[in-house]
């Protein structure tokens, strides 16, 4: 899926309270135990699905695409592009600070992300970061009292919503390269033996500094294997955070996914209504398909991509069934409709074939400049995504058969076009040849 933007990859929001730059001195820390491990998911008919590794996206709540986002947050188009939770950052050890500033921002910003993320059906999980201040020990008792103010406040017996974080200041002194090198390698070999981990290159490595020197030997850390001898080492309470996040991640998940359960039926029971339109039951089945699959839920996301086509076909079919123009002029008008709606006007801009992109950005940019969902367009793009989601189930052989289908009735439908003047001349042949290249393709892939 893209990654240019929001969507696709779940989101945290990270605010900072009373320390500016701290998230900038722990994020590498912290993306080092990503992508995030052991979480369960229910779907919507109630079957818990493992999600061996999701990946998270960390955002600080100041980035200007939660900015733009925020204003359409209460939609269910965006609702899979929302945070599904604000991590909350706080680093104080002083007790008459923390009641006398701390707690009632800590109060405020809860509760902004309660009303401004979430609503009556969708609801804004948060989990609160307490990290010691660097420069104390972790046995300072005025450390230990803000954070035990912290658990009476915000804290709950359901999960953990307040976690803490305790980071020695040896933590910041880089070993020497040669000494990396080897801890690094010996690490990888040991959680690849033990776990089934299969390290990845240092390309991979999240940004630079503690998180990227330190990726691999702080996933072994977490196996049990070297800590104590890596950069990083000797930090405490990440594995609290992680159970934090499953847990929230997973409320958040299941409010979404009723809550995209419930407009979907709405919508559905609304069908036969005047003012009826397919193009918002695309967008909202499509964004909660595009949440299963960030999700890691392939099956699914295929079933939705599925009944999504086939709600898309019967409006086609209920379409096609309406009584004919009466007139020569009615007739004219009918055709131009027809061609628009098909998304082949003769520009060459439009007249070109998306099989290879499924990108849900283009199409929904292309279905709010047309303001309707054209066929030529959103046929391809239902296969494409349809094949995206069964090539991660490693179900290629699925693809190739579908494809085939797809194309026969894909280019019985562009030779109708063109017999009726619709189509460029030879715009089926190289439809055909753009088709079964990329089916060539896909079917190759290992």
């Amino acid at each position: 899926m893209d990654g240019e933007e929001l969507g696709g990859t779940f989101v945290i929001s990270v605010d900072e309270l009373g320390l500016n730059g701290l998230w900038s001195t722990i994020k590498d820390l912290v993306e080092s135990r990503m992508p995030l491990q052991g979480l369960t998911l229910p779907n919507k008919v109630g079957k818990i699905v493992a999600v061996p590794r999701l990946p998270l996206m960390f955002v600080v709540s100041s980035d200007k695409r939660l900015l733009r986002l925020k204003q359409y947050s209460h939609s269910p188009v965006t609702w899979f592009r929302n945070p599904h939770t604000h991590l909350i950052l706080v680093s104080t050890a002083d007790v008459h600070e923390y009641k006398s500033t701390t707690r009632a921002q800590l109060k405020r910003v809860t509760a902004d992300a309660e009303k401004d993320w979430g609503g009556a059906a969708v609801g804004s999980e948060w989990v609160i970061l307490y990290v010691r201040p660097f420069e104390l020990e972790p046995s300072d008792k005025a450390a230990k009292k803000v954070f035990e103010k912290l658990c009476d406040d915000f804290g709950s017996k359901r999960r953990e919503r307040v976690v803490r974080l305790d980071i020695p200041l040896r933590a910041f002194d880089a070993p020497s390269a040669s000494s990396l090198a080897t801890i690094s390698t010996s690490s990888s070999r040991s959680v690849a033996t033990t776990v089934g981990y299969t390290p990845l290159p240092s390309s991979h490595a999240y940004g630079t500094g503690l998180g990227s020197q330190a990726y691999g030997s702080s996933t072994a850390a977490g196996a049990g294997s070297v800590q104590g001898s890596v950069w990083g080492s000797g930090a405490t309470g990440l594995d609290d955070l992680c159970a934090g996040l499953r847990d929230s991640i997973r409320a958040a998940f299941e409010a979404r996914q009723a809550a995209y359960d419930a407009e979907v039926r709405r919508l559905l029971n609304e069908r036969r209504e005047p003012k009826w339109s397919f193009t918002t039951l695309y967008l909202v089945k499509d964004s909660f398909a595009l949440m299963l699959e960030g999700a890691g839920l392939w099956e699914d996301a295929f079933q939705e991509y599925v009944e999504l086509e086939t709600v898309y076909l019967d409006c086609l079919e209920t379409t096609a069934a309406a009584a004919p123009p009466a007139t020569p002029a009615e007739a004219a008008a009918a055709a131009v409709r027809e061609a628009a709606d098909f998304g082949l006007t003769g520009s060459d801009t439009e007249d070109v074939s998306s099989l290879l992109s499924s990108s849900w950005r283009n199409m929904r940019r292309l279905v709010l400049w047309k303001k309707s969902v054209q066929e030529f367009h959103f046929r391809q793009y239902l296969f494409a995504a349809q094949a995206r989601v069964l090539l991660r189930l490693g179900r290629p052989v699925d693809v190739a058969e579908r494809g085939l289908v797809f194309i026969q009735n894909f280019l019985a439908i562009l030779a109708a076009r063109e017999a009726a003047g619709q189509v460029k001349p030879w715009f089926k042949e190289v439809g055909r040849t753009t088709l079964f290249t990329y089916l060539n393709c896909t079917h190759r892939r290992p």
